[in-house]
């Protein structure tokens, strides 16, 4: 649990530098954010290894957390913006196999108290991929990601609360 813990962090945690050195630019912070992704979807390479993730307590809210920081990044077009969709595609497909083969491991509502505002944070997130465009902030989420989007926020609210997400997103985009 220790490595998925650690790996996890690095997801949100900003790195640190040696006293004298130059802070980490966006783009470096994204590479090691796509490594530490990269090790975890390798880590679910097997049962045992995917079944360690999703009942670990903080790896599936950080999944979540990287997922609506970077979204917000991509809004605003920051330098490393093909990196942020990168960090968006490769942790919205990793939550949703994790979801979806693990789905009796997991208590969302319980993994998502472990970030401030995690419940809001994961619906803004899938609901902003889910009706995703492909507008020019949006350039570089790929379609399958909008699809697992799509299938976790039908997974996570009633018909209703979908419909009236929807509306919230589409009126704000006018």
């Amino acid at each position: 649990m220790h490595v998925i813990d650690r790996v996890s962090a690095m997801l949100i945690e900003v790195p640190k530098v040696a006293e004298g050195e130059e802070p980490y630019d966006a783009v470096e912070v994204a590479e090691m954010r796509l490594e530490a992704l990269a090790l975890m979807e390798k880590i679910c390479d097997n049962k045992h290894g995917g079944e360690a993730i999703a009942r670990n307590p903080f790896a599936i809210g950080r999944l979540v957390r990287v997922m609506n920081d970077e979204l917000h990044a991509l809004y605003q077009y920051k330098y490393g913006h093909e990196y942020r969709a990168e960090l968006v595609n490769q942790a919205t497909r990793l939550l949703y196999h994790l979801t979806a083969a693990y789905s009796s491991l997991i208590n969302m509502q319980e993994k998502l108290r472990v970030i401030p505002g995690g419940a809001n944070k994961y619906l803004i997130a899938l609901t902003r991929l889910a009706f995703s465009e492909g507008i020019f902030f949006e350039q570089g989420i790929a379609s399958d990601v909008v699809d697992c989007a799509h299938q976790m926020l039908e997974d996570s609210v009633t018909p209703e609360e979908a419909e009236t997400l929807l509306e919230a997103f589409s009126s704000a985009r006018k």
